[in-house]
């Protein structure tokens, strides 16, 4: 696959993070979106269809749990992969995320910036 060609929509309302981690992102080639809370996330990922989103769980508007329920309402949203990147550390909302299918839950201050793009990698590949 053509990491070249693969989006990323990065939904954080951090301008720190997310400008470190898109950076990361685009050097390892990927395209990158930013969406600053959970409506703009929403517009962003049908407007783009990105190839994979990275969603914080606590942002303005609509928190990632909102966003992953409404994406997976949508047709083009079913199968869309999600990795949770936050730093909310609570069981309840780990267990709510991997039901509506996330395929990851990583925390954010535990997951350097090489481990998250080699995980992105792993997950399109």
């Amino acid at each position: 696959m053509d990491e070249q060609q693969l989006t990323i929509l990065l939904a954080d309302d951090d301008p720190g993070f997310s400008h470190a981690a898109a950076l990361a992102l685009r050097e390892a080639g990927f395209a990158v979106a930013l969406a600053a809370n959970g409506e703009e996330a929403l517009k962003q990922a049908e407007d783009l269809s990105p190839d994979l989103i990275l969603l914080d769980e606590r942002m303005p508007k609509k928190g990632g749990i909102e966003v992953l329920e409404e994406i997976r309402k949508k047709k083009w949203g079913k199968g869309l992969p999600v990795i949770f990147l936050t730093n909310i550390d609570n069981q309840d909302v780990i267990n709510k995320a991997l039901s509506l299918e996330a395929i990851d839950y990583l925390i954010k201050s535990d997951t350097p910036l090489e481990s998250l793009v080699d995980n992105v990698r792993l997950r399109l590949s």
